[in-house]
């Protein structure tokens, strides 16, 4: 759109013009207690819960549900298998996957699950 804008194209060429912005409501991560407290706000098709957490300060643990993540790992295949694992996503949000597998699924995760991240002292 910005190269043909640039070379003189009118606005008006390119679309319709917008009547109304829908706002989408975003949860924001909240301290408590010694906690970072996100949530799943979305899922991949491929059953990764997508978080609101963009940056994780020293941590010990992630709690999913029952589980207790220790790492972020680097790529989807050094995860463990048959337990949520923790990676940052391509679009910079912090993702609970499992390896070959659906998180979504597996784990039974759903949209406004509480991720959990309990800080180092």
């Amino acid at each position: 759109i910005g190269a043909y804008l640039s070379s003189g194209v009118s606005p008006e060429k390119l679309g319709r013009k917008i009547k109304r912005i829908k706002r989408i409501n975003f949860p924001e991560p909240k301290l408590k207690d010694g906690y970072l407290i996100g949530e799943i706000i979305k899922f991949d098709r491929f059953g990764n819960g997508i978080t609101n957490l963009e940056n994780l300060p020293p941590f010990e643990y992630v709690q999913v549900k029952r589980y207790r993540i220790k790492k972020v790992c680097r790529s989807f295949m050094e995860g463990k298998e048959n337990r949520p694992n923790l990676i940052k996503g391509s679009f910079g949000f912090y993702e609970v996957f499992t390896p070959k597998a659906s998180a979504k699924e597996m784990f039974n995760l759903k949209i406004g699950d509480k991720v959990k991240v309990k800080l180092k002292k």
